[in-house]
């Protein structure tokens, strides 16, 4: 499969699969926006990828759960490459993340 110029947005990119997927796609020559919740940690993952010398990493600070920022999101890919053409969604957590629970309030 050719990923040369192809975009993807990869939700959940600074660990585990959606750092690797993000890695393994820039190498192969792909641009890649990496979502997620902390902006150093985005920074630090994309400037990894960025370092390959391949494909391109941005990123941007998006809580999946908020439609509108998901917007921002596609709008910046489309924006920065020109096209969206993978998406993988890998943000994950656990449930009371998730559903914007205090474990300590809410499961006493």
């Amino acid at each position: 499969m050719e990923f040369q110029n192809k975009t993807a947005i990869i939700t959940g990119g600074t660990s585990g699969i959606g750092y690797l997927a993000g890695e393994c796609l820039a190498k192969e020559g792909a641009n890649v926006l990496l979502i997620g919740r902390n902006a150093e940690n985005l920074a630090e993952k994309c400037a990894q990828i960025n370092a390959f010398g391949v494909g391109k990493a941005i990123y941007m600070v998006c809580d999946v759960r908020d439609y509108d920022q998901i917007c921002q999101a596609r709008d910046l890919a489309i924006a920065e490459f020109g096209s969206i053409d993978i998406l993988i969604n890998s943000a994950g957590g656990y449930e009371p993340r998730m559903c914007n629970l205090d474990p300590a309030i809410d499961f006493v």
